[in-house]
């Protein structure tokens, strides 16, 4: 019994892991740049044109 429940513990540990690990990854990933680098779009796109 006190080894399936260490087993248990240790599944449990390693999952929140890897979940820790894809968080801190999720985190630290760099939304504010496209494929080309910082390039922002022309300023025509950010108008809206019906105004």
């Amino acid at each position: 019994m006190h080894s399936m429940i260490r087993k248990g513990l240790l599944g449990t540990l390693f999952a929140g892991g890897l979940i820790a690990l894809g968080a801190t990854a999720a985190n630290a990933a760099d939304t504010t740049t496209s494929a080309l680098g910082n390039a922002q779009a022309p300023k025509s796109l950010h108008r809206c044109p019906f105004r």
